[in-house]
């Protein structure tokens, strides 16, 4: 990240932070454990032990990217908590996104964009045939599954990645979706 770019997530963290010196020095790796006191997006405990940057990272996904004149519902606040703690949690073998089970597998921050996909434009896919490259853990292709599109096809080139995919995959077998 170029310095221009960090001082872009600097002045964010004083933005949308009620703590943001203890969240720069989490961040820095100094601190161990952080509870992240955000203004109207909740607060999240962040115990030790935690990859700093992945837990950050994920957060901040989350929060940057919600444009500022919009303000989450206190619903889509405690959804999002939840997500987090779920993530946190070692116990906790599956994941729910906006209805769609996944693997708690540690690699899901791209699981944020699920919750801030509401805020920016998205395709409609409605009774459409869709093409996934770069499936990823195929929470895209699920998503456009359920906005009802009429068939999804996902490749996936990263065999570890793959496996996943087809881990989430037999997830919804059980689950309705639309």
């Amino acid at each position: 990240m170029d310095i221009k770019n960090n001082c872009k997530l600097i002045k964010r963290i004083f933005k949308t932070t009620k703590n943001p010196f203890d969240v720069l020095l989490y961040r820095a790796g100094i601190k161990n454990h952080l509870i992240i006191k955000t203004k109207g997006y909740g607060t999240f405990n962040i115990p030790e032990g935690y990859d700093n940057s992945f837990v950050f990272n994920l957060i901040y996904s989350y929060i940057v990217n919600i444009p500022e004149n919009i303000k989450p519902t206190s619903e889509e606040t405690l959804e999002f908590e939840t997500f987090i703690q779920n993530v946190l949690d070692d116990e906790n073998k599956t994941i729910n996104v906006n209805g769609i089970n996944f693997l708690n597998n540690k690699t899901v921050s791209v699981l944020s964009e699920r919750f801030t996909d509401k805020y920016s434009i998205q395709l409609d896919v409605e009774g459409k045939v869709v093409l996934d490259l770069g499936a990823n853990i195929l929470d895209t292709a699920l998503g456009f599954v359920q906005r009802g599109a009429k068939k999804v096809y996902s490749y996936e080139a990263l065999p570890s990645t793959y496996k996943i995919a087809q881990d989430n995959l037999a997830l919804i077998n059980n689950m309705p979706i639309k």
